[in-house]
């Protein structure tokens, strides 16, 4: 008769066999040289139809010890369709205006050709965000409203915006959430803290 450690060690030992049993007949059926994942691998996705492919996205974090900072953004953004062109004509970067400093350093359209067309920030627009209205609470939440000058199908859309954190929310302190993009075509994202 088995003892009670005896007896978990035991279940324990079968355990692990079995994961790890598992584990090798799953690395066996799906061995990279396999035709699933050769195939899987040689054949692209037709992003052809898509209304805009981002193909580039990055974000520069730095933090100081009392929990200021800075963040500098960047994207270039491939508009394929008049949606694309719809959805990215008017470009809204959120800040909070109790903490954080936004700057757009530029917004500009690359043609096919080559050209540039910049968009002047002079006519950037600084509003209240959405939320404000039904939720005054979060009343500091602004957003800077930049209508695109000159898009245009095939174009690439270019951005830069820096936000400096000149206050923190918690004296000596910081801290990061960020999400990486879920609701688009994004061929290179970096984030580098």
């Amino acid at each position: 008769m088995l003892s009670g450690c005896d007896l978990i060690l035991c279940l324990m030992r079968a355990l692990l066999c079995l994961l790890f049993s598992a584990s090798i007949l799953s690395a066996q059926t799906s061995a990279p040289g396999s035709s699933a994942n050769s195939s899987k691998a040689q054949s692209k996705p037709d992003l052809s139809q898509e209304a805009a492919i981002i193909e580039q996205l990055d974000t520069i974090l730095s933090y100081e010890a009392d929990g200021t900072g800075k963040s500098d953004n960047s994207s270039r953004i491939r508009l394929q369709s008049s949606a694309g062109v719809q959805q990215y004509g008017l470009l809204t970067f959120p800040y909070q205006k109790n903490f954080q400093e936004l700057t757009i350093n530029y917004v500009r359209a690359r043609k096919p050709d080559g050209t540039v067309i910049n968009t002047s920030l002079d006519d950037v627009q600084d509003l209240e965000s959405e939320i404000t209205r039904a939720a005054p609470f979060y009343s500091d939440l602004r957003e800077k409203h930049v209508a695109v000058k000159g898009l245009a199908i095939g174009d690439t859309l270019e951005w830069s915006c820096s936000t400096r954190i000149f206050k923190a929310l918690a004296a000596n302190e910081f801290w990061l959430d960020y999400s990486f993009e879920k609701n688009a075509i994004v061929r290179e994202e970096l984030r580098k803290c």
